[in-house]
């Protein structure tokens, strides 16, 4: 062989040695990694047992605790259960004391029951026993104020008799000219009445104080009879059917008088004021206008030549007058005639009532005269003599006068309470409510007063005139004016508490006691009249 092929040889004997080299390192490496994790993996595992056995040995002691502790849980457990044994038994024990207590509480509700349905009926009998006894106390009680009141009704009833009895004695001693004694015994005659309720109004009342108080007082100036009678602010003014236009001023009790106008060749039956102007018309067809405050400041006009007119009223902005079943409508301006209306029937009595122009026919029907002179049917009251007419302020009740004298008193618009009024024996010239009354007055020469609140209505003769009573007119201050056929006016009192006062003030002397026992009664106490 070569050398070259020796070292040839050589050197790839070298390389496979280096090979062979390389491969055991590589395998020895390789297994030293693998021991060196094996141990690397007992170690863990080494360490691992160690902490389970730790862990094992902590867990061993806490095993021994908790059985330690189970122990004495089990040891206390068995000390509850004997306690709960020994609570029970004393338990049971108390239950049967309960039981025992509460049958002993079941026999004691049971009487207390018992005692309460005993108590409860005794309350019961006591109650029925006060119930009966203020029962007859009540019924007592009840005949006692019976017994009273008899008693007071009595002595009302025997002084109300006592009071009419002096009125009608007190007349009599005023006729006879006894007119002290008369005065005394009317102002006991109001006294009584006043004093126990009685009607101050009653006739003999009435007619006693009127007579002693002397209740009237009389102006006789005008010529002519009085037709109508019209207040103003400062007194009165008249008419009278001889032509006459009087104005009156009140100056305390007394009236001065001025004729503003005066022609007889008038003949006025009716009136009315505007303001200051007063239309006066005459029954002939003429009508006078004049300023009460300026009399020279006057137009006359005559609107007809033929027929009879008696009154006047205001119809809006016009006069309205009539004659038979036709009305006239005058300017106020010019008095001349605006036109002429046909009513459906003869007219008997114009007037208002509650601003409505309202007229009243022979046929016994009542109509208003409505705007554009449409006449419009109202009612129909079967009367055909009406000749005047009134109702209250509120207009819920309305008075009829008729040429009769009967007077007829109803509620409005309702239709009922119809009540015919007899008292007068001639024509009714004027009705009008005063002060809750009716006022009448009549031809028949009387003034009567009626009680509408009254159950039977009855009239009282305010007054007796000499003439035939035309017409009137109340004031605030109690008193009626009136007018009469003679010319003569007349105030007339008509309140009967004045009237008393008046008769006070004049008295001279008291009832002596035996007058006292003679008109009153040895039976009632002694009084003064004088000093009350």
């Amino acid at each position: 062989m070569s050398k070259n092929g020796i070292l040839y040889a050589a050197c790839a004997g070298l390389l496979l040695l280096s090979g062979a080299l390389g491969v055991s390192y590589l395998k020895e490496r390789k297994d030293n990694a693998e021991l060196r994790t094996t141990i690397d993996n007992l170690a863990e595992d080494e360490r691992k047992s160690e902490v389970v056995k730790r862990i094992s040995k902590q867990m061993e002691d806490i095993a021994y605790q908790q059985k330690d502790i189970s122990d004495k849980e089990r040891e206390k457990a068995e000390q509850q259960t004997l306690e709960a044994q020994q609570q029970r038994i004393k338990a049971e024990q108390q239950t049967q004391v309960a039981n025992e207590m509460r049958s002993q509480a079941e026999l004691e509700r049971r009487n207390a029951v018992a005692a309460e349905g005993q108590a409860r009926a005794s309350a019961d009998q006591a109650k029925e026993s006060a119930r009966q006894a203020n029962e007859q106390r009540n019924i007592a009680d009840q005949q006692r104020r019976t017994a009273e009141y008899a008693k007071r009704t009595t002595d009302t009833l025997s002084y109300v008799a006592l009071a009419r009895s002096l009125g009608s004695l007190s007349s009599q001693r005023y006729t006879a000219g006894q007119k002290d004694l008369a005065a005394l015994l009317a102002y006991g005659s109001w006294y009584y009445s006043d004093r126990y309720g009685s009607d101050p109004y009653y006739p003999a009342i009435f007619n006693a104080l009127a007579l002693s108080s002397n209740n009237k007082k009389t102006w006789d100036f005008n010529k002519g009879g009085i037709t109508k009678l019209l207040k103003t602010s400062s007194g009165f003014v008249t008419v009278s059917n001889y032509g006459e236009i009087t104005v009156w001023n009140r100056q305390g009790d007394d009236l001065t008088h001025n004729t503003i106008f005066a022609d007889k060749s008038y003949d006025f039956r009716d009136a009315m004021l505007d303001g200051n102007n007063l239309y006066a018309l005459s029954r002939d067809g003429a009508v006078v206008r004049i300023n009460i405050g300026k009399p020279a400041q006057r137009f006359v006009s005559r609107f007809a030549r033929d027929g009879i007119y008696e009154e006047l009223y205001p119809h809006g902005n016009e006069l309205l007058t009539f004659n038979g079943n036709q009305f006239t409508v005058l300017n106020k301006s010019d008095l001349a005639v605006n036109r002429n209306i046909k009513a459906p029937e003869k007219i008997t009595h114009l007037t208002t009532y509650k601003g409505k122009t309202t007229f009243f026919t022979n046929a016994g029907k009542v109509y208003f005269l409505e705007n554009g002179d449409k006449i419009r049917h109202e009612l129909t009251m079967g009367v055909k003599d009406i000749c005047s007419f009134a109702s209250t302020s509120r207009g819920d009740m309305i008075a009829f006068g008729t040429k009769s004298g009967m007077v007829y008193l109803m509620d409005y618009p309702k239709m009922k309470n119809i009540q015919k009024l007899r008292g007068h024996q001639s024509m009714v010239t004027q009705v009008d409510f005063v002060k809750g009354y009716l006022v009448t007055a009549s031809y028949d020469r009387t003034l009567k007063l009626w009680d509408t609140g009254a159950n039977k209505l009855e009239p009282v003769t305010l007054n007796t005139f000499d003439a035939w009573l035309r017409c009137f007119y109340a004031t605030n201050d109690n008193y009626i004016w009136t007018g009469d056929a003679s010319g003569t006016l007349t105030r007339v009192n008509i309140s009967p508490s004045s009237m008393a006062r008046s008769i006070q003030k004049g008295l001279k002397r008291d009832l002596t006691q035996q007058e006292w026992n003679y008109y009153i009664g040895q039976n009632r106490p002694y009084e003064k009249f004088r000093d009350k």
